[in-house]
């Protein structure tokens, strides 16, 4: 992938806002083709974060259908390419979440689905 990607990731407090931030900060601490730019400081009018969404391809990992990332974003002028619903996701595959602050077995294997669709998506998106 030669273009930077970024990734916006919910951060509800509840389970699948835990394995979202998982998944995200998974790819971006592990490969140089993806940053964040954190929804929170987004909302608080961040310049620096706003930006990123504007001068790179950008997919909001929303939680749920609610899409807060993607609405949060459009709110303060960033750009999304391209959202990815969690919950519906995992739940094709059973595999919803249980825990809002810990990482178990379950969640381990949503985050690992979380990661194959960013990539997938971003593919998608060259």
């Amino acid at each position: 992938m030669s273009k930077m990607i970024t990734l916006v990731a919910c951060s509800g407090l509840n389970p699948r806002g835990n394995v979202t931030r998982a998944a995200v900060s998974d790819i971006t601490s592990s490969d140089d083709n993806y940053q964040y730019a954190c929804i929170v400081a987004c909302g608080g009018n961040n310049q620096k974060h706003i930006q990123r969404t504007k001068d790179t391809t950008t997919i909001a990992v929303n939680g749920c259908q609610k899409a807060c990332p993607k609405k949060i974003l459009e709110n303060v002028g960033g750009k999304v390419d391209a959202c990815i619903d969690i919950k519906a996701l995992l739940s094709e595959v059973d595999k919803l979440p249980e825990d809002t602050a810990r990482i178990g077995p379950l969640e381990e294997e949503g985050i690992a689905i979380i990661k194959e669709e960013i990539y997938k998506v971003s593919k998608s998106l060259k």
